[in-house]
């Protein structure tokens, strides 16, 4: 028998749908003619045909203005993409999040 304990953490884990509601909330001023959709970002983020897993850890937080700057490449004239980690992290900078670890979950 093994005396070293393995340690679990109990990581608050993100609705990635409710998450995207919140950020199409958050930028209805901004880019009202757009669909706005949630990317994950990472190689090692796991996607699937109906959804995704995100690790995120909030590295700072960002505001509005930033957010707006990082908008993906392969965004269009109807559609915008953010990236899950850009999100969260602006997420925390406007205060509806306070933590520095979660997992998002988009299904």
């Amino acid at each position: 028998m093994s005396l070293t304990n393995i340690e679990i953490s109990q990581p608050k884990c993100i609705d990635g749908r409710s998450l995207q509601e919140w950020l199409c909330e958050f930028l209805s001023n901004n880019l009202p003619d757009k669909e706005i959709y949630l990317m994950p970002d990472k190689p090692h983020d796991f996607t699937g045909e109906s959804g995704f897993f995100c690790n995120v850890d909030v590295d700072h937080h960002i505001r509005k203005d930033e957010l707006l700057s990082k908008i993906c490449s392969i965004s269009t004239d109807k559609a915008a993409y953010f990236y899950v980690q850009d999100v969260v992290e602006a997420a925390c900078g406007d205060g509806v999040l306070d933590d520095s670890h979660y997992h998002v979950l988009f299904k």
